[in-house]
């Protein structure tokens, strides 16, 4: 029996226990499309190919395993890119496959004839062309394992039309590693965690921060019983928020340095910290001043053996291996060792900072006039979505206001649009949209601002075509809010950032959803709630006081001005 490329290649994605792609058709990848529904492969079309790479992104992030994303070549490509440079910034696994021309027809001046590979190279953990179709199940197997190993990342896998369209006798099954959170299982000594838990009993004031490499690990069981016997304070960053409830004892939730909330305190007044998986880069002020300082010790555990090369810090110990295995060992070592920890004394000071800070915060913020609230309407979405609820955030003040009041109960429950290096606001619509599909079961909030909700808002379109219904609110002071306070504070000036009064409620409607204005404080309750019962997507246009600025916003402000 014969089968063609792009036959297999379906095959091959549902072989490794995939059932969605993301894409835009294409003449170059239709040989792959017109075979998906024999084998119940879903496609979801998109209206732009970034949005395609984007919600391959949010599905990944909510499943913990490599997201699908299908381009045709050319511009489709190119369309892509920024998706795939924020997959790679952001260490989201997605394998994306890429139409070509025709291999005779190369370096002939054909149609969409271009060097695709040398474009994203540096942005991908590997990128091969198929030249051969029987080995396209090889390709799709170690494409999926090498972007979920390891540092995480995009795969990009060029296949001309040609390879796709030819036909063979089908090859033998690719067999790929599946259980991709159990294939580190390093060999860590005992006395290397035993060290570990010495330096943390001996310290004053310990704190843990815990990333992305403990969620897409699965972490969780092994983390929430390390810090019941512990008994350290724990903040967790991006897609780890989550894995231990903000409501949990000694979880003091948000970690990242961004939102300048009470977690500053606790980073710059620690005598101790414990990184568990922790990305270094801007996020976390790379473990640097104006934080952190000299005189804190720090202890790594990573799956990646070249993340903390080049830091800047006290470093005492760093671990590499299996997240799960190293939080094993710790635990082992606690039992073992039979310390009774006691930071009281430590804990009480982050409660009470902790309390001043939201005090102060309350008061600076909490007006009484008709203008839209931030921290009344999250307060207000907060009380109206069900526990469970995933949260998208994008934009720049929007997103931190949202990350900093927003909590984190459940597991996977926070995904922050522009994480990663690459601050690629404007790709929330399409990661909600993804983690929908992903989670079908579950509501999916998208908290955004104005501006960043423009660049991908035609997929309201493929929400309502393909039923993947979404709430939306937009954090709308009609400006470009960053870069307007920005220019205000570095320039005493400002020019090209307003963007003005835009109905994103009633473009929402157009395409098929459900749309409401929220002009004042006094109707909000009553909109939400009635948003909140609707089964299509909604989109709720909340007019913001353009002057309710964000800590977050002002700090980074602050870092803005001190950068000569």
């Amino acid at each position: 029996m014969t089968f063609s490329g792009g036959e297999l290649l379906v095959q091959a994605i549902k072989e490794q226990g995939i059932d969605v792609a993301f894409g835009l058709v294409g003449n170059q990848i239709s040989p792959i499309l017109v075979h998906m529904k024999k084998y119940g492969l879903k496609f979801i079309g998109v209206r732009h190919e970034q949005a395609a790479v984007h919600m391959a992104d949010g599905w990944a992030q909510i499943k913990r395993q490599c997201g699908i994303a299908m381009v045709s070549g050319g511009p489709g490509f190119s369309n892509s890119i920024n998706g795939i440079v924020k997959a790679y910034m952001a260490e989201t696994p997605i394998l994306i496959i890429v139409g070509s021309v025709v291999t005779e027809q190369k370096d002939k001046g054909a149609l969409q004839d271009m060097d695709q590979l040398s474009m994203v190279r540096q942005y991908c953990k590997w990128c091969a062309t198929v030249h051969d179709t029987k080995r396209i199940k090889e390709y799709i197997a170690r494409g999926i394992e090498v972007a979920y190993k390891g540092r995480r990342g995009p795969v990009v896998l060029e296949i001309p039309i040609s390879i796709l369209r030819r036909e063979i006798e089908s090859p033998e099954s690719i067999q790929c590693i599946r259980n991709y959170e159990n294939y580190l299982v390093n060999y860590v000594p005992s006395e290397a965690f035993a060290e570990v838990v010495d330096v943390l009993a001996n310290a004053d004031k310990p704190i843990v921060l815990v990333g992305d490499e403990a969620y897409y690990s699965k972490a969780e069981v092994l983390l929430n019983e390390f810090v019941e016997i512990a008994k350290i304070p724990v903040f967790t960053i991006n897609k780890a928020r989550g894995l231990i409830s903000d409501d949990k004892s000694y979880c003091y939730g948000l970690g990242r340095v961004l939102e300048a909330g009470p977690q500053i305190y606790a980073l710059s007044q620690a005598d101790t910290i414990l990184c568990i998986g922790v990305n270094k880069d801007y996020q976390m002020s790379s473990f640097d001043k104006p934080v952190f300082n000299e005189n804190q010790t720090f202890i790594f555990i990573t799956e990646s053996n070249d993340k903390y090369t080049y830091i800047n810090c006290k470093k005492f110990l760093e671990i590499v291996g299996s997240i799960n295995v190293c939080l094993k060992g710790l635990i082992d070592a606690y039992k073992e060792k039979n310390i009774a920890m006691n930071k009281s004394q430590w804990v009480k000071v982050l409660d009470e900072n902790t309390e001043k800070f939201w005090t102060e915060l309350y008061k600076e913020n909490y007006s009484e006039t008709s203008l839209i609230n931030p921290m009344k309407l999250i307060q207000g979405i907060q009380a109206e979505i069900e526990k469970d609820t995933i949260i998208v955030l994008d934009g720049s003040n929007a997103m931190f206001w949202g990350s900093l009041l927003f909590k984190a109960t459940e597991i996977g429950q926070i995904i922050i649009a522009p994480d990663g290096t690459h601050g690629s606001m404007g790709c929330g619509l399409p990661l909600a949209l993804g983690a929908k599909v992903a989670a079908p079961e579950k509501r999916v909030l998208l908290y955004t601002g104005d501006g960043s909700i423009g660049f991908n808002m035609m997929e309201i379109d493929t929400s309502i075509k393909y039923e993947i219904p979404i709430t939306i609110v937009i954090h709308n002071d009609a400006a470009w809010g960053l870069c307007k306070t920005t220019q205000e504070v570095l320039y005493n000036d400002v020019y090209a950032a307003d963007i003005g009064m835009v109905y994103y409620d009633k473009v929402t409607e157009a395409l098929g959803g459900h749309g409401f204005l929220l002009e004042k404080q006094e109707d909000m309750l009553e909109i939400l709630n009635k948003a909140m019962k609707l089964e299509k997507t909604v989109c709720i246009n909340a007019m913001v006081d353009k002057n309710s600025y964000s800590p977050g916003l002002k700090w980074f402000n602050e870092v803005l001005r001190s950068m000569k």
